[in-house]
């Protein structure tokens, strides 16, 4: 027996991608469809999506897309919005009764962080800095800040603002952490979690100093205590290096607490008795330097006018005691501190209103030196 009248045998179309509850993100141009088919007489396609769970198709992907791409089409634009009951259809160019839809899928925000994103950016506790990004269809942000990388945990900076602005202005509180390993993450404030974004790499927290002495003129006599002192903001900074330099161009420092050591530390009280200023080189193109020992810039330096270390100069001989007549030796001795290289001498009859020469270049290592107190005195 025969069927009594003709048919057609139809081919078909199976969209396999996106699958079921898939996150597509919105204004992105990566997200992939896909479809396998039956026959040989497809040989074009059209590709349309619904935001309505598939009551209406009447947004184009592609059309006349060639089926002889492998049943593969990359979404050129996906639209710039939220969704979470979309549909992908595809039809047949030719016969619109053979066509498939896919599973029901989600467009989500799109989110991207764009400062700070490290490795070598550094922020000081204090200070205001721009957390900047790009976002498509993200009303709302949440940002947050980890001192641990990107394991976190992550510490609220704001909540509920306003994403379109894309930008924030941190103000970094002094009671942030200091670290080496700081990132941002912001998160779309109504999906959190499928719709956020982190710092690719780790960035600085660093420590907040102000050397409050010596600075401006001071003068720091050879050989003579002295106190370093400092402000500070830099929670996490038990102790600080100290250092000073001699030179102009602040290039080489010696550590205060110990010279031998460039490593030596102190605690991070502001506060350093410095037993004995070293005179071995005598300066007016010193400074003096506060730093924490996990980060180099995390320092200040000591500011306005140069600091000087001054060599220092004790009378012994002659003492107020000594008697001596026109004609007659009078020996002269002194100790001196810091590596002082000559010595003028000069005498007063008048308790220091007025003073007369004696010798205006003596090594300062040739004590003691004898006068012999001339006939006219």
């Amino acid at each position: 027996d025969a069927s009594n009248t003709t048919f057609r045998v139809y081919p078909q179309i199976t969209v396999t991608e996106p699958i079921l509850d898939q996150n597509v993100t919105a204004n992105s141009g990566n997200t992939s469809i896909r479809w396998t088919y039956t026959g040989d007489t497809i040989s074009t396609v059209n590709i349309n999506y619904s935001l309505d769970g598939g009551a209406y198709y009447n947004y184009s992907v592609g059309a006349n897309v060639p089926v002889a791409q492998n049943g593969s089409y990359f979404w050129p634009l996906v639209p710039t919005l939220t969704n979470n009951n979309v549909k992908i259809r595809i039809r047949d160019t030719e016969d619109a009764n053979v066509s498939n839809v896919s599973a029901r899928f989600n467009i989500v925000g799109n989110l991207s962080l764009t400062s700070p994103n490290g490795p070598n950016e550094e922020w000081k506790v204090g200070s205001t800095h721009n957390i900047y990004w790009d976002q498509y269809a993200v009303p709302y942000v949440n940002i947050s800040y980890s001192t641990n990388g990107s394991a976190g945990p992550w510490n609220p900076i704001i909540t509920d603002h306003n994403g379109s602005q894309e930008v924030f202005q941190w103000n970094i509180t002094n009671a942030t952490l200091i670290n080496n390993r700081a990132r941002i993450r912001i998160d779309d404030a109504t999906n959190p979690t499928i719709v956020n974004d982190i710092s690719t790499n780790n960035f600085s927290i660093l420590a907040w100093f102000d050397i409050t002495n010596p600075e401006n003129g001071y003068v720091l006599l050879a050989g003579d205590p002295d106190n370093v002192t400092w402000s500070y903001n830099s929670y996490g900074v038990g102790d600080v290096i100290l250092e000073y330099t001699t030179e102009a161009a602040a290039i080489n420092w010696t550590n205060i607490v110990n010279a031998s050591d460039p490593n030596a530390t102190t605690s991070n009280d502001g506060g350093y008795y410095w037993t004995s200023v070293p005179g071995d080189k005598l300066s007016k193109t010193c400074r003096v330097k506060v730093r924490d020992p996990g980060h180099i810039n995390g320092s200040n330096m000591s500011e306005g006018t140069a600091v000087e270390i001054r060599g220092k100069l004790i009378t012994n001989q002659p003492d107020e005691n000594v008697v001596k007549q026109v004609g007659q030796n009078m020996t002269i001795n002194w100790t001196r501190q810091g590596n002082i290289q000559t010595v003028k001498i000069e005498y007063t009859w008048n308790g220091g209103s007025n003073w007369k020469t004696i010798n205006t270049s003596v090594p300062a290592t040739s004590m003691p030196y004898i006068w012999q107190i001339p006939l006219d005195e």
